[in-house]
């Protein structure tokens, strides 16, 4: 089957802003804090990027389904899957790179 090129590129625009969007990379600020539900039982709150208002456990099982329908929606759309993964290697070291960056930046003032 070959792959169109206007999919591959699209794909390729898509998949570090869905990265992103979903807070794999980069949470945002802001840090888990303990929440008393209506039964009494404390539990954690993500507290930071997309699922701030979930609970650490399951954001962290949401952030990796969102990574996984990623991956099978675009190879599913026809895009190779060497494509994809090259796309996801480009997506994380760009996103260290921009960490470092802003790192830099926040430790200069």
């Amino acid at each position: 089957m070959k792959s169109n090129n206007i999919v591959i590129r699209l794909a390729a625009i898509i998949t570090p802003l869905a990265l992103f969007a979903a807070g794999v990379f980069w949470q945002g600020k802001g840090k888990a804090y303990p929440f008393e539900t209506l039964r009494g039982e404390t539990i954690m709150i993500r507290g930071r990027g997309l699922y701030r208002y979930d609970t650490v456990n399951s954001s962290s099982q949401e952030i990796g389904t969102d990574i996984v329908t990623m991956i099978i929606g675009q190879v599913g759309s026809g895009v190779p899957v060497d494509v994809v993964v090259s796309m996801i290697f480009f997506t994380i070291s760009m996103s260290r790179i921009i960490l470092g960056i802003i790192t830099l930046k926040n430790f200069r003032g």
